[in-house]
């Protein structure tokens, strides 16, 4: 019953991330950009890390670990998309329409009772505590270096207020 809910669980952010991809076309074209640009942009490496460890957290983590790192973290990464989104409709003048991408992540349902489950199943097979924590304050530091080569690629300079 409880890998069922692991299944269940890790499927929810697979369908945001497939949604999102989809989402990402109209934000690219608001900013003047075509496919073929989209995937001949070379990443920063800070921005690159946080989807490279989701990426190696499915491949070498638990599901416990995949599930701490994204109780913890989605709640964040949808409220700075929610800022961001703002942002680019107050400073920026972006339409509504442009901006779905922030949208779906601003939006992202609680994964608490689910995520709990999961984290505590990992617990009972055995998988440490250490590696849990780790997962949780990894993919956060990783989100903080994804915002900030934002900021830096925009010319802005971190820690500088109005």
């Amino acid at each position: 019953m409880v890998r069922c809910q692991a299944e269940h669980f890790l499927l929810r952010p697979l369908q945001s991330e497939t949604a999102a991809l989809d989402a990402i076309g109209a934000f690219a074209r608001a900013l003047g950009l075509s496919l073929d640009d989209l995937e001949a942009f070379e990443p920063r490496p800070a921005a690159h890390a946080y989807s490279a460890f989701v990426a190696w957290l499915a491949l070498y983590g638990s599901d416990a670990e995949v599930a701490a790192a994204f109780l913890v973290n989605f709640p964040v990464w949808g409220a700075n998309c929610k800022r961001m989104r703002i942002a680019l409709v107050k400073t920026y003048g972006f339409a509504e329409s442009e901006l779905a991408f922030f949208d779906l992540f601003a939006n992202l349902p609680p994964l608490d009772d689910a995520a709990e489950v999961v984290i505590q199943d990992g617990l009972d097979r055995g998988i440490p505590p250490r590696l849990i924590h780790r997962a949780a304050r990894m993919l956060q530091g990783y989100e903080l270096m994804y915002w900030d080569a934002m900021a830096e690629a925009a010319g802005i300079q971190i820690g500088q207020r109005r």
